[in-house]
């Protein structure tokens, strides 16, 4: 990892041996370790997909909606994460993806500010949902631009020794959206607050923290030159259809395709109604926990666990290789889902045997959600437009997830949530047979100083 106020040169090589001179050269210059800015710009990430996707979910159960429709609605606010490819190689066009993060955190947290707005209309539900849908726009254009710098800046072995920071780093938003605000929501209500001004010093305060990251980010991410050739000058259009095509004649991309759309399907089923059963009330079939326990248990607890997972899964991946790893990353990743059946089965009251079963989940659902991430960035990326090729990928993950969760909010409610969270461990088995068919067309070095 480059020191403090050193300059890195980095080298990408194709397959077939070809340097990427040909292309572009990457000259950055580094104020601060990698590891910083990694952790950071996948915070910002993190925080604002989570709430988009999950924390909204948790407002509109605070606001009286029903399971299905709170369920349903976070679910289409995070379509832009499946729809990013559309805009995807139009930041191919900047030669530095800095500036693309920089404003775009900056424009979320102006939109944040229109979410404590919206609130308080007479029209709730239309103008939440729509600065919703914005800022997944917003957050997938972020993520797009976060994704390039990771890649263009990192070459593989450095890019898979920090897989693991880059994953906790992401996890911490969650830590955020869905852990502190919820508890700070949760703990103004306990003190007397009204739903609508709880949730709006919680939006308040996600708009300060953007602010504060752009400006962070402004500073710390590296300075990108591309030498050579640069397709700042060619034609969006020209590049869009470029970059389609060259993701289109990948050698496998058909099952590569189907592992990134088809690997978290079951967690896409569980990702909106699991925390909705545990804020559910026990009349109703739920654990009736309140937003302070949920933001403890599942936004806190549950992403520290997830983090935690993810080092180690990142550490593992560094030291074995991805090709081995991969069948257990997959069972990390769907057999713990169960553990959701056994709390509607169980019912339990007490907060350690809901925390613990949370935990135990999360872990896992860590552990193995580094090996997706690590093969879209080793395996989809690779090639000439690795930005667009990368939010390609992505965007079919976030596909599965948005069209999963619709769907999940759809049958819960015939099914009950013990019928429904058999159904979500049936729902592995896609995730099992793409990852027994995933095909490896580079070869990336495990850790060379692995000791064997």
């Amino acid at each position: 990892m480059s020191s403090e106020g050193s300059v890195t040169m980095t080298r990408h090589t194709e397959p077939g041996g070809n340097s990427t001179r040909a292309h572009s050269e990457l000259t950055h210059f580094e104020r601060v370790p990698s590891a910083s800015w990694v952790c950071t710009s996948y915070l910002a990430m993190g925080a604002i997909y989570s709430l988009v996707g999950s924390t909204s979910n948790v407002l509109y159960l605070d606001f009286g909606l029903s399971v299905r429709d709170a369920s349903w609605y976070p679910s289409l606010f995070v379509l832009p994460y499946a729809l990013k490819p559309l805009w995807a190689p139009l930041l191919e066009l900047r030669e530095s993806k800095r500036s693309i993060v920089v404003w775009t955190q900056l424009t979320l947290a102006a939109t944040c500010l229109l979410a404590t707005a919206a609130i308080r209309t007479p029209w709730f539900l239309i103008a939440s949902a729509t600065v919703f849908v914005i800022m997944g726009v917003l957050g997938a254009t972020m993520d797009m631009a976060s994704d390039g710098v990771y890649v263009t800046t990192l070459n593989d072995e450095r890019a898979a020794r920090l897989a693991g920071f880059q994953s906790s780093g992401w996890m911490l938003g969650p830590i955020f959206a869905t852990g502190l605000l919820v508890i700070l929501v949760g703990s103004l209500q306990s003190a007397g607050f009204e739903t609508g001004d709880a949730w709006q010093v919680a939006l308040g305060a996600v708009a300060l923290t953007l602010s504060v990251l752009s400006a962070w980010h402004h500073w710390s991410i590296p300075t990108a030159i591309k030498r050579g050739p640069s397709t700042a000058t060619r034609p969006a259009l020209a590049t869009f259809r470029d970059a389609v095509v060259s993701f289109a004649r990948k050698p496998s991309i058909v099952p590569m395709i189907a592992f990134a759309v088809l690997f978290r399907t079951s967690q896409g089923f569980l990702d909106k109604i699991g925390p909705a059963f545990l804020k559910t009330p026990i009349a109703s079939g739920g654990l009736g926990v309140d937003n302070e326990r949920l933001g403890w248990l599942n936004g806190t607890l549950g992403t520290i666990g997830i983090a935690i997972g993810t080092l180690l899964g990142g550490y593992v991946v560094s030291r074995a290789g991805l090709r081995r790893c991969l069948p257990w990353l997959c069972v990390a990743f769907n057999l713990p889902n169960g553990a959701y059946l056994l709390l509607s089965w169980l019912r339990p009251e007490t907060t350690i045997w809901i925390g613990s079963a949370i935990v135990f989940e999360k872990f896992f659902f860590g552990v193995g959600s580094v090996g997706h991430i690590v093969y879209l960035i080793q395996q989809v990326s690779p090639g000439p437009f690795r930005t667009a090729h990368l939010a390609f990928g992505t965007a079919l993950m976030g596909l599965c997830m948005s069209v999963t969760g619709m769907l999940g909010a759809i049958l819960v409610e015939p099914l009950g949530y013990s019928g429904y969270f058999a159904f979500v461990m049936v729902a592995t088995i896609p995730s099992f047979l793409v990852t027994w068919f995933a095909p490896f067309e580079r070869t990336v070095d495990a850790d060379p100083h692995r000791k064997t």
